[in-house]
């Protein structure tokens, strides 16, 4: 089913009683970007997935002014991208299917798919042995997005219009 087709899928299940909110419908395959930085990724939406994770490199965690933070160079294209710094969120315990658990970093990014820009808690991670840097999970798809499993890259990323005067705090020096 494409894009039309689910759409028309929608339109007649709304006409027939039930109850359909209005949503928009994506690929499980899409573009996405980081914001105000404006790092544009490769994505990957996965619903089975309760997080977004980023594949990031050069992870240091580092403390100022009393608060805890997280360098980081996002994997991009299959090399290090530019340098970001957020405040750590928290730590996540990951699951995996092999092994123990891994602990990993969270942070709070600006993620825009579409139009659809939300911040959203993304655990760091090495994801260079993975073809999509970026893994969109349900706590940025929930409530606006349908993925439509046969459709990829049907969109781009338009979210910079609400960012022009977002600030991105200096870089602490360590």
């Amino acid at each position: 089913m494409g894009p039309r087709l689910t759409g028309v899928a929608i339109l007649t299940l709304s006409l027939l009683g039930f109850p359909v909110l209005a949503r928009e419908v994506v690929g499980w395959l899409e573009s996405a970007q980081v914001e105000p930085e404006g790092i544009r990724l490769r994505a990957k939406l996965d619903t089975g997935a309760d997080t977004t994770s980023l594949g990031a490199s050069d992870i240091r965690l580092y403390s100022a002014d009393g608060s805890d933070y997280v360098a980081f160079r996002p994997q991009v294209e299959g090399t290090p991208g530019p340098w970001i710094w957020r405040p750590l969120a928290r730590f996540a315990e990951i699951r995996r299917h092999e092994g123990p658990p891994e602990r990993r970093p969270v942070v709070r990014l600006w993620v825009c798919l579409e139009r659809i820009l939300r911040e959203v808690e993304v655990t760091l991670a090495d994801r260079s042995n993975f073809r999509y840097p970026l893994l969109l999970g349900r706590n940025f798809l929930a409530g606006e997005l349908l993925v439509d499993s046969t459709a990829a890259f049907t969109t781009e990323p338009s979210c910079r219009a609400g960012l022009e005067n977002q600030r991105v705090p200096n870089w602490p020096f360590w």
